[in-house]
């Protein structure tokens, strides 16, 4: 909802951390993770896999994946026991329960902490206490860790296995399963994309409830890659697979995109102001109720107070993609360009494009059932859409006896 009011706001106005250059043995780095000793070398016994238990056996299926789990407590066996449970409640999902009988096979690891994260909050959202900000990350070294925001030990558990679940069985996973493309493998978009049907699939499946980005993505799914590619540094550098054959070009013209998104971002600080001399008309002047313009209000004031933050975002994707483009223009980032081009018609990725469009039908099938169950409660009556607040505005300026807005 936010990026389309951003959108219908400007015209209305009008009328994660700097990114590093991505080389290969960046994501081969060591994690610089503290506590327990973390076992990347342990071996998984070819009987011990082919007597993997079937996807209903929830038990078997949970002690089999925790074999594969280190979990760093720091010492503390509170955090212990909540990242144990987080890790039982995954095993309600039938989805959690495939993709870690994918994960076993695999002989795929990972490292499991609680940790501090800046800018996270506890928010309300329809009622409910939930983590909001940074939910968590995984270091997708030769020994994955995934960091989950330790606030989920006090709230939203259910939230919190959804997270564990898209890094654990979405980036850990994938990184394992990508074996020797593991080097470019993190450039392509849909290693995010993937992660995020996974855990929207469970989130579903555990009975959350769906936020507004699941269903723009269930609206709009060939577009999401567009869509990412402008909110954060990391994002800003996936390809697709015809992109992955020439990037250069494209991130030249997503630099383009990012100093125009900054221009009219300035433009509509300048400009803030309007919304209040176009509030005062209608109320004032044409004795209109306040409170037809009380939902507009507060996603206009949202707008406003995020467009710091979105300004900090576009300098750091411009950073991140200079950075690249340096790179790439060197003779060591030729040979990235010339494995990059190699790689985008590999089975593997194409493979990934057939796992993708299986999963946006899954989740097309749940959200249909859950809206069967639910259906969308309608506009607020009395309050105004932003499309009948631009129809009011061209009215006023066409009509109003009044002079329109001063």
């Amino acid at each position: 909802m936010k990026n389309r009011t951003a959108v219908i706001i400007s015209g209305l106005i009008l009328c994660a951390c700097a990114m590093r250059v991505l080389k290969a043995e960046d994501l081969a780095a060591d994690s610089s993770a503290s506590g327990a000793p973390f076992d990347g070398t342990r071996s998984y016994p070819s009987k011990a896999i082919s007597a993997s238990p079937a996807p209903e056996d929830k038990t078997r299926v949970e002690n089999e994946f925790k074999k594969h789990i280190t979990i760093n407590d720091h010492g503390l066996p509170a955090e212990r026991a909540a990242l144990g449970a987080m890790l039982s409640r995954m095993m309600d999902s039938a989805t959690a329960r495939e993709m870690t009988l994918q994960f076993i096979k695999a002989g795929a690891t990972a490292e499991i902490s609680f940790e501090e994260m800046p800018n996270s909050v506890i928010a309300t959202v329809a009622g409910k206490k939930t983590v909001s900000g940074a939910l968590g990350y995984t270091i997708t070294t030769d020994r994955p860790s995934v960091k989950l925001n330790k606030l989920f030990m006090q709230y939203d558990r259910d939230k919190g296995s959804r997270v564990l679940t898209h890094e654990i069985l979405g980036h850990v996973l994938e990184r394992k399963q990508a074996g020797a493309l593991r080097d470019v493998y993190g450039y392509n978009e849909n290693e995010e994309e993937n992660s995020k049907l996974i855990g929207w699939l469970v989130q579903i499946e555990l009975g959350d409830r769906p936020e507004e980005e699941v269903w723009e993505y269930a609206r709009h799914p060939g577009d999401y890659g567009k869509l990412i590619k402008m909110r954060s540094a990391a994002y800003s550098l996936t390809l697709t697979g015809d992109e992955m054959k020439d990037p250069v070009p494209v991130y030249q013209e997503r630099l383009a995109e990012a100093d125009l998104e900054l221009l009219q971002l300035r433009k509509d600080v300048e400009k803030g102001g309007e919304w209040e001399k176009q509030l005062d008309h209608f109320v004032r002047v044409h004795g209109m109720d306040p409170a037809a313009f009380g939902l507009l209000g507060e996603e206009m004031d949202g707008y406003l107070k995020d467009i710091p933050k979105r300004q900090k975002d576009l300098l750091e994707i411009k950073a991140a993609l200079s950075e690249q483009i340096t790179y790439f223009l060197s003779a060591e980032g030729r040979v990235l360009l010339d494995d990059l081009s190699k790689a985008a018609d590999s089975d593997y990725f194409r493979q990934k494009d057939a796992a993708i469009l299986k999963r946006r039908k899954q989740l097309e099938t749940l959200l249909s059932a859950k809206m069967q169950a639910a259906p969308i409660r309608p506009h607020p009556v009395g309050r105004l859409t932003w499309d009948q607040f631009k129809e009011l505005l061209e009215k006023d300026k066409k009509e109003c006896p009044y002079g329109g807005i001063k």
